[in-house]
C-alpha cells in the first residue's frame, strides 16, 4: 500500500527531509519539533522527497491565495491553470499554499516588467514547483518552510525572487528588499533542479540558510544571485545589476552551484556568511558559471565566502569574450581552495582580471584570505586571444 509522505524543513540539521503525513509540521507554532524526524542520509539536498513525487504531499495548483495589497485578481481559467491578473504595479498575496504539479501552470498578467507581486505563503509545507510559473512582471515568493523548483519545472519571468526568508510588507512596499528568517533563526532550503530564466537585463535571486542549484539559472544582461545567510538586502544597482549583502549570518549556510548558471553580459553571485564555518565549505562551486561579455558589457562572477567561510572551487568560471575584452572574477573568503577548476577572462581584444583572495599586491577592496590554493589540475587565463593586452591574475593570501 501506498504511504504518504510530507516534505519538511528539520530546522536543527538545517535541510529538507522526508517524513510519514502524520509527521507534526513546522508551521507557525512554537513547539519544536526537530528531534522527532530521522535524518535522511546522503544525496542531493531533496533527491529522496523527489523520488517520492508520486506520494508527496501537495497541490497542483496555489490555494487560498488572497490579495491583501494592490488590486487584481485570483482565478482559474482551467483545471490546470491559475492566473493572478496584477492591476497595480505592486500587489502582495497571502496564500495557503503555493504549489505547481507538473503539467499544471501558474501565470502573472502584470502592467509591466517592473511590476512586482510578493506571494507569502502562510501554510506550513514547502512550496514545490514541478510545472510551469510564468510573468511578464517579477515575482517574489517567499516561504519560510523551504521552496524547490523540481526537474521538469520551467519558469520564465521578467525576475524571480525565491526566498525562505521573509520580507516585511512595508519594506516591500517602499522598495526596501530587506529578508530575514523568522525569530528563531536557521532559514530553510532554496533547490533548483529545473529550468529558471528571466527575460533580458532580469534578475533570479534565490534566498535562503542553504541555497542550491542543480538545473539551469538564466539571466542574459541580467543578474543571478544566490545567496546564504539569516538576513540580507537585495539592491538593484544604477547599471540594472543585482547586488546583495549579508547582514546576519546563519547556521551552516551553504551555497552551492552543480549545474548551469548563465548571465552573459551581467552579474553571476554566489555568496554565504555562516555562523560557524571552521570545517565546511560554504560556496561550494562545482558546477559551470558564464558571464561572458557581450559587446560593450563585460560579464561579472564574484564569489563571496565571508570573512571566516571556505570556498570550493572545482568547476568552471568563464567571463570571457569572443569579440570584446573579458570581465572579471572575484573570489573571497578565509580559505580558498582551486582543484581542477578552470577560471577564463580571455578576450579578443584584451584580457581581463582575476581577483583571488585578495587585489593586486594586497591592494583594492576585496578581502583578503588567510590561505588562497591552487592546485595543478586548475587552470586560469586572462589571454588576449586575436589582439591588445593580456589582463591580470592574482592570487593573494
Amino acid at each position: 500500500m501506498n504511504r504518504v509522505h510530507r516534505i519538511v524543513f528539520n530546522r536543527r540539521l538545517g535541510r529538507f527531509q522526508v517524513a510519514d503525513e502524520n509527521a507534526r509540521r513546522r508551521g507557525k507554532t512554537r513547539g519544536n519539533t526537530d528531534g522527532r524526524i530521522g535524518r535522511v542520509a546522503g544525496g542531493s539536498l531533496l533527491a529522496a522527497s523527489l523520488l517520492l513525487a508520486g506520494t508527496a504531499h501537495g497541490a497542483n495548483l496555489p490555494s487560498g491565495g488572497e490579495i491583501v495589497h494592490g488590486s487584481g485578481t485570483i482565478s482559474t481559467p482551467g483545471a490546470q491553470h491559475l492566473r493572478v491578473a496584477q492591476a497595480s504595479d505592486k500587489l502582495i498575496a497571502n496564500w495557503d499554499s503555493f504549489d505547481i504539479g507538473e503539467g499544471h501552470r501558474v501565470s502573472f498578467d502584470q502592467p509591466g516588467s517592473a511590476s512586482v507581486a510578493l506571494n507569502r505563503v502562510l501554510g506550513s509545507d514547502a512550496s514545490r514547483i514541478m510545472g510551469q510559473l510564468d510573468a511578464n512582471g517579477q515575482v517574489f515568493l517567499v516561504n519560510p518552510n523551504g521552496v524547490l523548483f523540481g526537474p521538469n519545472a520551467r519558469v520564465d519571468t521578467a525576475g524571480l525572487v525565491a526566498s525562505t526568508l521573509d520580507i516585511r510588507d512595508e519594506d516591500f512596499l517602499n522598495g526596501h528588499y530587506r529578508f530575514q528568517a523568522d525569530a528563531d533563526g536557521n532559514a530553510a532550503e532554496v533547490l533548483n533542479q529545473g529550468t529558471i530564466t528571466a527575460h533580458d537585463g532580469g534578475a533570479v535571486a534565490l534566498l535562503g540558510g542553504r541555497v542550491s542549484n542543480e538545473g539551469v539559472i538564466q539571466a542574459q544582461l541580467g543578474s543571478v544571485a544566490l545567496a546564504a545567510g539569516d538576513a540580507m538586502t537585495l539592491d538593484f544597482a544604477g547599471d540594472g545589476l543585482l547586488s546583495v549583502e549579508i547582514d546576519q549570518p546563519a547556521l551552516d549556510a551553504l551555497v552551492e552551484n552543480r549545474q548551469l548558471i548563465q548571465a552573459d553580459g551581467g552579474r553571476v553571485l554566489l555568496t554565504a556568511s555562516a555562523a560557524d564555518s571552521l570545517l565546511n565549505n560554504v560556496v561550494n562551486q562545482q558546477g559551470i558559471v558564464r558571464a561572458r561579455s557581450l559587446e560593450t558589457r563585460n560579464g561579472q562572477i564574484v564569489l563571496e565566502g565571508g570573512d571566516s567561510g571556505r570556498v570550493q572551487i572545482a568547476g568552471s568560471l568563464d567571463a570571457g569574450s569572443d569579440t570584446g575584452s573579458g570581465g572579471g572574477i572575484q573570489v573571497s573568503g578565509e580559505h580558498i581552495a582551486l582543484s581542477g577548476a578552470t577560471l577564463d577572462v580571455s578576450g579578443a581584444t584584451g584580457g581581463g582580471s582575476i581577483e583571488i583572495g585578495g587585489g593586486y599586491r594586497g591592494g583594492g577592496d576585496l578581502p583578503h584570505a588567510r590561505s588562497a590554493t591552487v592546485d595543478a589540475t586548475s587552470t586560469l587565463s586572462a589571454d588576449a586571444t586575436h589582439h591588445g593586452d593580456g589582463g591580470s591574475i592574482v592570487v593573494w593570501s
